[in-house]
């Protein structure tokens, strides 16, 4: 319990201030202590959130990876706030192109600083990957543009009239 309130006060790096709160027991056997429930508690908590995520119901194994690593990019990773990215909101980025997998969004669901951030990175993906894609791209739409159904019209048979 004592040590449990000595990391609450200084935290896990400042052992020489918890030691002073236990007195009794010598440096390595704080530090052993501290580094074995740390890893204890990494594990379970990983294990943990692992479980969340595969039990929360957003995650379908047969779906595309693609929705579910946009949210939980927008969900769990550290994005810096908008006030140190000059207002730009990384997070409500990713929120849009989650959303954008499923045809949910609006794209005047972004501010319109969010909204040219966006399009100015698209732009810049787009004219590094184009040159290299070109032709397959083109390959790619003209295979789909000939399985199209294109229904042939034949015109119908002249009437004699009596």
């Amino acid at each position: 319990k004592i040590l449990l309130e000595a990391l609450q006060k200084y935290g896990s790096e400042n052992i020489d201030a918890i030691s002073k709160m236990l007195p009794n027991i010598s440096l390595e056997d704080i530090k052993s202590t501290i580094s074995k429930y740390s890893e204890i508690a990494k594990n379970l908590y990983e294990d943990e959130l692992l479980n969340k995520w595969l039990k929360c119901g957003l995650y379908q194994p047969e779906d595309s990876f693609i929705p579910e690593a946009l949210l939980f990019i927008q969900l769990f990773e550290n994005h810096p706030p908008p006030s140190e990215l000059e207002g730009y909101d990384i997070r409500s980025i990713y929120n849009f192109l989650y959303r954008s997998c499923f045809g949910q969004s609006s794209y005047f669901d972004l501010s319109p600083k969010d909204r040219d951030l966006l399009c100015f990175l698209i732009s810049k993906i787009e004219q590094k990957i184009w040159p290299k894609c070109k032709t397959d791209i083109w390959e790619y739409v003209g295979k789909v543009y000939n399985k199209r159904n294109i229904k042939k019209v034949y015109p119908g048979k002249k009437r004699h009239l009596l």
